[in-house]
């Protein structure tokens, strides 16, 4: 997991903690939103100390368009 300052490198991060939610669910109609919210809530000391509500809004966003 990136820890770093670097915003492209952060945005990169979250694509593949994206990635990892939509293909790891186990129901693909739930929605991305659910999705990502079950993933920080049950993951939550899995994500970066930078990632924050702004962060979850483009996961949900990634998630939705991957």
């Amino acid at each position: 997991m990136y820890e770093g300052e670097d915003r492209n490198k952060q945005v990169d991060c979250l694509k593949d903690i994206a990635a990892n939610i939509k293909f790891g669910s186990d129901d693909p109609s739930t929605s991305a939103e659910e999705r990502v919210n079950y993933y920080c809530e049950e993951f939550a000391a899995d994500l970066p100390t930078w990632f924050d509500e702004h962060d979850k809004r483009l996961l949900i966003q990634f998630v939705k368009g991957s």
